[in-house]
This record gives C-alpha cells, structure tokens and sequence, in this order.
C-alpha cells in the first residue's frame, strides 16, 4: 500500500510539472510572437510612415534643385555652440582671405544635408580660439537658410598636417571635421588638432539632377 501511495504521489507531481512545462513553453511562445509582431508593426509603421512624409514633401527631404549651392568665399551658414560661448559666420572655402574673416570650409567637402563629411577650418588665436574646449557630448549647430542641422562631438585627436587622411572627404556618411592649428599658442606648427562630430538632426538633401541657380 505504502508503494502504492509513493508511486500515486510521483505520478502526480510528474504530471503537474508536465503541465508546468507546457504552459511555461507556451507563453515564452505567445511573448515571442508577440514581440515579433511588436516589430513587425513598428517596421511597418516607420515605412509607412516615411512613404507619406515624402509624398507629402516633407520638411526631412528637400530637393537639390530648391537649394543655392554656395560659392566660392561666400558666407552661408552660422555656425555656434551656446554652452561653449561660441558663434561665427561659415564661409565656403578656406583662403587666408576667409580665415581672416572667420570660419572657413574646404570647398571640396560637402555642405550640410549632402551626406558626406565637412571639413572646417579656423586660426587658433581667434575664430577657433575656443574649439579648445569642447568635449564629447557637446553639440554644434549649423543653421543655413534651407535648415538647421545638430551635429554631436564623439572625438578629438592631434595629427601632423601632412598625416591628415584626405580619403575621409569621400566617405557616404555625413560629420564634422572642425581643425586648427596645434598647440593653441602657436602662431605657426605643422600640428593640426581635430574635433569630430556626426549629425543627429537636420534635413537631407535629395539629389535630383540640378541645384538652384
């Protein structure tokens, strides 16, 4: 009788804990395919989404044949930082004439929105005096005519001028590149020292066949 029992009482607990199993078994199913169909509309929500932003024109977008590409020496843009106390004028190109003035780019990189990298220059002991004090997590701002664009800082380094990898310009993604002479007391050096940043906000330029004119 005794074994009887004992027997009774395994077979029992063998099957609830079966049951416990499957049912265990079963919601790690019904939360995985919940979780799946979590992604599936989100994926869908975001296509969706999108498909009508550019139907609609939006803001995000904007057709190349709507925006004056700059010229040579010509101010576009203000570029500044609030909590680092800076702001200056943007020229596109980088002749002494421009750095005189203020911040230059190099004609040859691409202008906010294009998607590719900018290259900008300034003198150490004036219109990049305080490129200095920036550090990751800082945001620059770049406001032109066509939008605003935010770009966050995630390095600094100090290179040799005749190191400086001009294979960058070509690159598909679009960050900031903002340079000046090194050491920051020095009038003339072949150190250059760098800040970098990539765009987290600002609209992106559609190519299609012409710029304004």
């Amino acid at each position: 009788m005794k074994k009887l029992f004992l027997w009774l009482i395994e077979t029992m607990l063998g099957v609830l804990i079966g049951i416990g199993l499957i049912v265990l078994i079963q919601n790690q199913m019904i939360t995985e395919q919940a979780e799946h169909t979590k992604k599936s509309l989100t994926s869908s929500e975001q296509t969706l989404t999108k498909a009508i932003s550019l139907l609609k024109g939006s803001e995000d977008v904007i057709d190349s044949s709507n925006i004056a590409y700059p010229k040579e020496g010509e101010r576009y843009a203000l570029i500044y930082n609030e909590k680092r106390n800076f702001s200056k004028d943007l020229y596109f190109g980088d002749s002494e004439g421009i750095l005189d003035v203020s911040i230059g780019q190099y004609s040859g990189s691409g202008i906010p929105g294009e998607g590719r990298p900018l290259l900008l220059a300034g003198h150490n002991g004036t219109h990049f005096y305080r490129l200095r004090e920036f550090e990751k997590g800082d945001f620059v701002v770049i406001d032109t005519n066509y939008g605003k664009f935010v770009y966050e800082v995630y390095d600094m380094k100090t290179i040799n001028k005749d190191d400086f990898d001009e294979t960058q310009l070509y690159d598909t993604e679009e960050y900031l590149m903002m340079y000046t002479c090194y050491p920051f007391d020095s009038l003339s050096t072949d150190q250059r020292y760098f800040v970098y940043a990539k765009k987290v906000s600002g609209p992106t330029i559609q190519e299609d066949g012409s710029w304004k004119k």
